[in-house]
């Protein structure tokens, strides 16, 4: 989501911005189902350049447990460049936010 140089190679950057949300629902006692939206940007200076913000959405699964839920989510990016793919999958333990 950051710049790039001229070859398409992700150049990195010295800002980020990033926001979320995400809405969940029970199924049953121990799944969720999970429905969200990301928004964020790097930017090549020290402030955020908010003129180049990338969106994605995604759905997902939750598996609780006591100390944390299991994750399994796809996000798709809604304004996909030359070089992204074209989902991608996080499966991860605990909290996101």
């Amino acid at each position: 989501m950051g710049p790039r140089l001229p070859d398409n190679t992700p150049r990195g950057g010295l800002s980020l911005f990033e926001v979320s949300a995400e809405v969940r629902r029970d199924i049953g006692e121990i799944f969720q189902a999970v429905a969200f939206l990301d928004a964020g940007a790097i930017g090549a200076s020290e402030t955020p350049d908010f003129s180049n913000l990338r969106y994605a959405v995604g759905a997902g699964v939750r598996y609780k447990l006591p100390f944390g839920p299991v994750r399994f989510d796809v996000a798709l990016p809604l304004d996909k460049r030359e070089g992204d793919a074209a989902f991608q999958i996080y499966v991860s333990i605990g909290q996101a936010f």
